[in-house]
């Protein structure tokens, strides 16, 4: 940890690790950790190149420069930075970079571990870069989670397993032409009721067949 403390009027010093002794012109004015840390981000609605919206939850991990800090420009400005500033800088910066990288990306291909690595490192670089003149390294960054919203989640899963079940009739329908040929017009109202009475039997309905001595092949 580090000490701020200022000697006279507007004359900073930063002092620390270990004790410390104030002279009686000497004030504290802010306590602070140079360690490192991580905050972990969520962030809703992050567009992909098809526009489509993610929730992205990101961990940074970073470490206070005491040396790029302990300037007379900066001095002045460690309350306000240690109140809530670094942590905003470093919330901004990761969303405002976060949102351009993804955009450039197939929401597909951000599934893919080489894929997450690569902006990881490319967001560790340069967050590090833009954050340096608040005396913040970041030392790295690990996307935890990339997700889609729960309800284009479902949307996808209820898509893709209607065109599952719309593959599988057409291959059913297919295997009955291979068995009828050219007589499958004839075999059709056949068809029909076998693919009813499989259909009740896969949904547990089945007590309606006992109910209904036969199923009609006219339609009637």
């Amino acid at each position: 940890e580090r000490l701020l403390i200022e000697q006279g009027v507007n004359r900073y010093r930063i002092v620390g690790p270990g004790w410390i002794w104030l002279m009686p012109w000497q004030q504290a004015i802010a306590q602070f950790a140079v360690g490192r840390q991580s905050q972990m981000f969520k962030f809703e609605a992050v567009r992909t190149q098809q526009e489509v919206p993610l929730t992205v939850t990101v961990r940074v991990s970073y470490e206070i420069d005491p040396i790029l800090l302990n300037t007379e420009l900066l001095r002045p400005k460690i309350p306000g930075l240690q109140a809530k500033g670094w942590h905003d800088a470093l919330q901004w910066q990761t969303e405002y970079l976060l949102r351009q990288m993804l955009a450039d990306f197939d929401w597909v291909t951000l599934g893919r571990q080489a894929i997450q690595e690569r902006l990881e490192r490319q967001l560790a670089r340069t967050l590090s870069d833009r954050l340096e003149k608040i005396a913040l390294k970041v030392d790295g960054v690990v996307l935890v989670n990339i997700a889609l919203p729960v309800g284009l989640q479902k949307t996808l899963l209820r898509a893709e397993q209607d065109c599952i079940e719309a593959t599988g009739r057409a291959r059913v329908l297919q295997e009955y032409f291979n068995i009828f040929g050219r007589q499958i017009p004839k075999a059709m109202p056949y068809i029909l009721q076998w693919e009813t009475m499989n259909m009740l039997h896969k949904n547990g309905q089945s007590h309606l067949l006992l109910a209904q001595a036969y199923l009609p092949l006219n339609g009637d």
